[in-house]
């Protein structure tokens, strides 16, 4: 069958199975650890686990920057430049995660984040091994994501995105296995640290034998004028990912501080399920996102303004049947999650829903841009976005404690949906494109 052939349709399908397999592990995972291991030693575990969640800011968007432009490259017949850029991306990203790492490792050193954290299940020098293997782990799953991408150059991502899930999959192999045989956190971070040892050298040599041409690692090509070059349009690929990450914290703490604990569980919980209805939805324009850069790097434009309009249709009409779904069955479901612990208020979660469904429309058009490598067009629409949001909710928090958060999610999902629209006309004159 044709479709069967479709870039697309394949970066869909992979996509797909790549979103049910981190799900399987979501599910998964709390109850295995709850089995084989007590609570104490498995909060443990999730205390260390955020630690080097610094590191996640710390690549600065560099291998999403660089595997667009070496996309963008490629297809306008630049292959030295692809070289010169795949190598730099490596060398700099690998030297920041690194450098961050050291810091990390001589901040535990003079704060003592085992004390801190009151982490009683490991000794001094298990916890500093533990932190070295999630920072070496950190930067191989970075380095291991940006070498397999390299398969979007000739329109196969979704071989990209089966390496990354059999991966996913086979860590949930390994740590089964350890925790059946009485591993512990010390274990558990080992054996994950060493699948994606395999999983770097099975990509590195998996490119060097599909991709003769390609020379991963050359020195002589480094060059900082590269970095300074590339910064901040590859830093601004993080905006968006850190405004969310100020939002979302900074309304939690604000709800534990001022409100009282059922507003605030009601809200995560709330917000997880939105959440990933949107995961689900942006499949999709994801599938599409390979494509367009593409197009981009071949200067085929209404290619892209077409693409956008079945994103678009597409996104409305998926949009509004979860929206439908969630508004006719969500309460049962949503009762029975949680146990019955929290109060079902219908205001709340139709402001909510509402707010969500601005930020589910606004996919496509959000998406755009990054596959373009122009992120940087929404740096003030994403901050502008999150001050509107704080101002408003701090302004009505008193008057309207229950639902004040949705009232100003709403407010400011639909400046972003606006101004980003506004925006992206701009970049690609989409208004002379539909007229014509």
């Amino acid at each position: 069958m044709k479709i069967l052939k479709n870039p697309i349709f394949k970066n869909y399908t992979s996509l797909s199975l790549n979103h049910g397999v981190i799900i399987l592990l979501n599910i998964l995972f709390v109850p295995l650890f709850l089995t084989f291991w007590d609570v104490s030693t498995y909060a443990d575990w999730i205390l260390i686990s955020t630690i080097p969640a610094i590191l996640t800011l710390g690549e600065l968007g560099l291998t999403s920057y660089g595997s667009n432009l070496i996309v963008i490259l490629y297809n306008q017949k630049k292959k030295k430049k692809v070289n010169y850029t795949f190598q730099n991306i490596i060398f700099f990203s690998t030297t920041i995660i690194l450098s961050l790492g050291l810091v990390l490792i001589f901040l535990n050193y003079v704060f003592n984040f085992k004390s801190i954290l009151n982490i009683n299940s490991l000794d001094k020098f298990e916890f500093y091994i533990i932190l070295i293997f999630f920072i070496l782990k950190y930067l191989l799953i970075t380095n291991f994501n940006f070498i397999s991408s390299i398969f979007r150059i000739n329109n196969q991502f979704h071989l990209s995105v089966y390496m990354q899930t059999f991966f996913i999959f086979s860590e949930i192999i390994f740590v089964s296995i350890t925790l059946y045989l009485g591993g512990k956190i010390l274990e558990v971070s080992a054996i994950g640290f060493i699948n994606y040892v395999i999983a770097f050298i099975f990509s590195y040599y998996l490119v060097k034998k599909e991709f003769l041409w390609i020379k991963i690692i050359n020195f002589k090509n480094i060059n900082f004028l590269f970095l300074k070059k590339i910064f901040y349009p590859s830093v601004s690929f993080m905006t968006v990912n850190l405004c969310k990450m100020i939002l979302i914290n900074g309304t939690i703490i604000l709800l534990k501080v001022f409100s009282n604990e059922l507003i605030l569980i009601l809200y995560n919980s709330l917000r997880l399920i939105m959440n990933g209805s949107r995961q689900l939805i942006n499949i999709l324009t994801i599938s599409f996102q390979n494509q367009i850069t593409i197009d981009y790097a071949k200067n085929n434009l209404s290619k892209i303004v077409n693409k956008f309009r079945i994103l678009s249709k597409y996104n409305f009409l998926s949009s509004t049947i979860i929206a439908i779904i969630f508004i006719i069955f969500l309460e049962k479901p949503f009762l029975i999650w949680t146990m019955d612990n929290v109060d079902w208020n219908f205001n709340f979660f139709i402001l909510f829903l509402l707010a969500s469904y601005f930020d589910w429309l606004a996919i496509p058009i959000l998406t755009i841009p990054y596959s373009l490598n122009k992120a940087e067009v929404y740096n003030k629409v994403f901050v502008s976005s999150l001050m509107i949001y704080f101002i408003i909710l701090i302004s009505i928090f008193e008057y309207q404690n229950l639902i004040a958060v949705p009232i100003s999610l709403i407010i400011a999902n639909l400046f972003t949906y606006i101004y980003s629209y506004i925006k992206l006309n701009k970049i690609l004159f989409l208004k002379n494109h539909l007229i014509n």
